[in-house]
Protein backbone atom coordinates (compact mmCIF):
# COMPACT_ATOMS: atom_id res chain seq x y z
CA UNK A 1 0.00 0.00 0.00
CA UNK A 2 1.44 3.57 -0.72
CA UNK A 3 0.19 6.34 1.16
CA UNK A 4 0.50 9.97 -0.06
CA UNK A 5 0.66 12.89 1.51
CA UNK A 6 1.96 16.30 2.67
CA UNK A 7 3.60 16.63 6.05
CA UNK A 8 2.25 18.87 8.07
CA UNK A 9 5.84 19.21 10.43
CA UNK A 10 9.03 16.70 10.32
CA UNK A 11 9.11 14.01 12.81
CA UNK A 12 7.03 10.84 13.68
CA UNK A 13 2.99 10.60 14.14
CA UNK A 14 1.88 7.80 16.20
CA UNK A 15 -1.78 7.47 16.22
CA UNK A 16 -4.88 5.73 13.87
CA UNK A 17 -4.55 6.26 10.38
CA UNK A 18 -7.63 7.52 8.16
CA UNK A 19 -8.18 5.96 5.29
CA UNK A 20 -10.21 7.89 2.58
CA UNK A 21 -11.76 5.72 0.00
CA UNK A 22 -13.97 7.99 -2.98
CA UNK A 23 -17.09 5.36 -3.94
CA UNK A 24 -18.16 5.63 -7.23
CA UNK A 25 -21.53 6.14 -7.51
CA UNK A 26 -23.33 4.49 -11.08
CA UNK A 27 -26.98 6.55 -11.10
CA UNK A 28 -29.87 4.70 -12.93
CA UNK A 29 -33.02 6.68 -14.24
CA UNK A 30 -35.42 4.42 -13.26
CA UNK A 31 -39.06 6.19 -13.08
CA UNK A 32 -42.78 4.89 -13.68
CA UNK A 33 -44.13 8.63 -12.98
CA UNK A 34 -44.84 11.75 -14.94
CA UNK A 35 -42.31 14.79 -15.00
CA UNK A 36 -45.57 16.19 -12.97
CA UNK A 37 -45.35 14.19 -10.46
CA UNK A 38 -41.70 13.89 -9.80
CA UNK A 39 -41.71 17.45 -9.54
CA UNK A 40 -45.03 17.42 -6.75
CA UNK A 41 -42.71 14.62 -5.18
CA UNK A 42 -39.48 17.06 -5.29
CA UNK A 43 -41.28 20.00 -3.64
CA UNK A 44 -43.17 17.55 -1.47
CA UNK A 45 -39.58 16.64 -0.18
CA UNK A 46 -38.37 19.84 0.17
CA UNK A 47 -41.61 21.06 2.07
CA UNK A 48 -40.75 17.75 4.98
CA UNK A 49 -36.95 18.90 5.17
CA UNK A 50 -37.43 22.12 5.86
CA UNK A 51 -40.31 20.87 8.91
CA UNK A 52 -37.74 18.63 10.16
CA UNK A 53 -34.79 21.71 9.90
CA UNK A 54 -37.09 24.02 12.01
CA UNK A 55 -37.70 21.07 14.71
CA UNK A 56 -33.98 20.02 15.21
CA UNK A 57 -33.47 23.96 15.16
CA UNK A 58 -36.91 24.49 17.67
CA UNK A 59 -35.01 21.44 19.46
CA UNK A 60 -31.43 22.69 20.27
CA UNK A 61 -32.44 26.52 21.43
CA UNK A 62 -34.66 24.77 23.98
CA UNK A 63 -31.58 22.29 24.99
Amino acid sequence: MIIKGIPASPGIAIGKAFLYKENKLKIVEKSNLSKEEEIERLVKGREIAKKQLEEIKENTLKN
